[in-house]
């Protein structure tokens, strides 16, 4: 397509790894969500790729012809170790900068890696017939199934309910709350879709605990009074289920708010290559970087080690203060992280199957 002067696209499956995120952030790109990538050719057909073992290892790479070879070209490339550059900050090199250096993970990714690779017809290798091949896959394999029922597309509302802000009280600086949505003022908001013919609808409730959007230690689950009590909570629930909805409380368990009491790092942190614990925040979109001037909006990232612990107290809390089975994630099973501990590494790969037993636990009440 002439794009030669463009750089190569390079997008890790299944999201960035924290462990190896740059505090600068060079592209605003989509996160890879599916293991898959293929080459539509048009009228000389096309290639789909499936990678279906340890493909949270693998990045996905493209790029267009004339710039090394003559071909359009995409690959998975796997990363079998990470490396990091240490800077050494009370160092300074011969010419006056700062000196650094690579540090090698010392683990080396275990497992097999395997790319399974469809040849496309003419006619057929569009990027929608990719997907419908790649669904036929997982329907055969019995990870999709075909829905039931038909009636109206469910309506999926986001809402939040209480918003940390920075406070003061008599010159003495604290973190404060700011109720934005209460139950009884989320019942208005159906009104006003039920009058507009809405229907089915699925409610994620933002900020119900813990202080706030920002929830603290999801070990102990502390509902916030002023958005109403457990039993507007719950008849709101109702309401929406007689619809043809739900509610769905929303939860963060991978990344803990910086200010959480009862939360370890030293115990329950990722660690970096270099030892130190993982601590992260959200990409200022003006500086490109990650960083804040709220420190309620930096965060430390659970160890896949500790993720049962995490995950199983805070099932068995929300069990006994809501009651509620239904539940929105807002980070398991969309963030990824190894953990470099020394005395415990996990890689990516080892990661996911973590993941997705905490996934099983919490679907089965675990």
């Amino acid at each position: 397509n002439g794009k030669v002067n463009q750089e190569p696209y390079l997008q890790p499956v299944y999201g960035q790894d924290l462990i190896t995120a740059g505090r600068y952030q060079v592209q605003n790109t989509q996160d890879v969500r599916l293991p898959v990538f293929g080459i539509d050719r048009g009228e000389a057909g096309g290639l789909f790729a499936r990678i279906t073992q340890n493909a949270a290892l693998a990045e996905i790479t493209a790029e267009v012809s004339g710039r090394t070879t003559s071909y359009n070209a995409a690959s998975p490339l796997f990363m079998l170790r990470t490396s990091a550059m240490l800077d050494l900050s009370s160092s300074v090199s011969a010419t006056g900068t700062a000196a650094v250096m690579t540090i090698v993970d010392d683990q080396m990714a275990l497992g097999d890696m395997t790319v399974e690779y469809s040849f496309l017809p003419p006619g057929q290798s569009a990027y929608s017939d990719m997907a419908a091949l790649y669904r036929a896959m997982l329907r055969g394999e019995g990870t999709l199934r075909p829905l039931e029922g038909g009636g109206p597309l469910p309506f999926y509302l986001d809402v939040v309910g209480l918003a940390e802000r920075d406070a003061h009280f008599l010159g003495i600086g604290y973190t404060g709350g700011l109720t934005m949505t209460t139950y009884e003022q989320a019942g208005w908001l159906l009104d006003a879709l039920e009058g507009a013919g809405v229907s089915r609808v699925n409610l994620r409730y933002r900020g119900w605990f813990n202080k706030g959007i920002n929830n603290r230690n999801p070990k102990a689950v502390q509902p916030i009074a002023s958005l109403g009590d457990i039993g507007q909570a719950l008849a709101l629930d109702e309401r929406l289920q007689s619809g043809g909805g739900a509610l769905f409380p929303d939860v963060a368990l991978q990344r803990i708010a910086y200010l959480s009491r009862g939360y370890w790092p030293a115990k329950d942190s990722a660690r970096y290559l270099d030892g130190y614990n993982v601590v992260v925040a959200d990409y200022d979109p003006v500086m490109n970087r990650m960083a804040t001037r709220y420190s309620e909006a930096v965060y430390h990232v659970v160890s896949p080690n500790v993720l049962h612990e995490i995950a199983g107290g805070f099932r068995r809390e929300y069990d006994r203060r809501v009651g509620l089975d239904t539940l929105a994630l807002r980070d398991l099973g969309s963030l990824l992280v190894s953990d470099k501990n020394r005395r415990y590494p996990i890689d990516r790969g080892l990661a996911q199957r973590l993941v997705v037993e905490q996934l099983a636990g919490l679907a089965d009440g675990r």
